[in-house]
């Protein structure tokens, strides 16, 4: 469990201690030594050992691919990593993906809704708005350290944002679509 935890929040090494805490890491930062302090029971499982008392029991996933943060896409740019709940959404506008959801998928569906803002959460959700994420949202600091750094589930190796992060994007322009003008047809407005 702590293994798929660690390899879900985009880190290859996994470590658990005092039976019962789960620690995740991009590399190993120490040296190994024997497994002779790692003594102490999982909690969740009796028959596995869970490290101990200041010994860690260490897994690396070798089938890890690590997860990136695409910097842009068409006309879209990667902004930062912003708080949000299900409570009060950052951005209102819900598009459904489904299970094949990428950074791309999203973007182009926010581009033909006409939204300058696009944000990925929890593996495959994406949102929309024409309204910048409140200031006072922002995580500071490289958007995979701040958690959004969970694998979009149409492409393992890219990330649609995180637990409550989101992933922002911004339009900068020739690829948007306006669904707000119109133009005269025939006696008719068509929208485009």
């Amino acid at each position: 469990m702590c293994a798929k935890t660690c390899t879900a929040a985009g880190y290859r090494i996994s470590g658990t201690e005092y039976g019962k805490e789960c620690w995740c890491n991009a590399t190993l930062s120490a040296a190994a030594t024997t497994s002779s302090g790692c003594t102490q029971s999982c909690s969740g499982d009796s028959t596995q050992k869970c490290g101990g008392s200041f010994a860690l029991s260490v897994a690396n996933d070798t089938t890890f691919v690590p997860v990136v943060a695409r910097p842009s896409y068409s006309t879209w740019t990667l902004n930062a990593c912003y708080a949000d709940s299900a409570a009060s959404r950052t951005f209102p506008n819900t598009i459904t993906l489904g299970s094949n959801a990428t950074v791309a998928a999203c973007l182009d569906a926010c581009r033909t809704a006409g939204y300058l803002y696009c944000g990925l959460e929890y593996y495959s959700e994406c949102y929309g708005a024409n309204v910048a994420p409140k200031a006072g949202l922002l995580i500071a600091g490289d958007p995979l350290a701040a958690g959004c750094s969970y694998p979009c589930k149409g492409n393992s190796s890219e990330a649609c944002g995180g637990a409550n992060r989101l992933l922002v994007y911004h339009n900068n322009g020739s690829g948007r679509t306006s669904l707000g003008r119109r133009h005269m047809v025939r006696g008719g407005f068509a929208r485009h």
